[in-house]
């Protein structure tokens, strides 16, 4: 099966820009408050697409301001990415 790409409408792209601006000036804010930027942690299970998504996750967070963290504890943004594809993915997520 051949996988083609799809191309995000006008509006969409307006959103997630307005989106992305929302999390810089939260996150500059948060700076402000706390004297560090927001620590992200993300956990992926899944397959390789999990993969390549959350290293898109981590990419837009990151030019939003966010600092990677391997530590759950350390962490302000938690996310769980999961394949909901495979059963057996989302079970051990949960």
């Amino acid at each position: 099966m051949e996988r083609t790409a799809t191309v995000p409408s006008p509006n969409e792209l307006e959103r997630q820009q307005k989106y992305m601006e929302l999390l810089k000036q939260d996150n500059e804010q948060f700076s402000a408050e706390n004297g560090r930027k927001r620590k992200m942690c993300i956990i992926t299970f899944g397959c390789q697409m999990n993969e390549n998504d959350s290293r898109h996750i981590a990419s837009l967070l990151a030019s939003a301001g966010h600092k990677p963290c391997l530590q759950t504890e350390e962490a302000d943004i938690i996310i769980v990415n999961t394949c909901c594809v495979r059963e057996s993915a989302e079970n051990r997520a949960v």
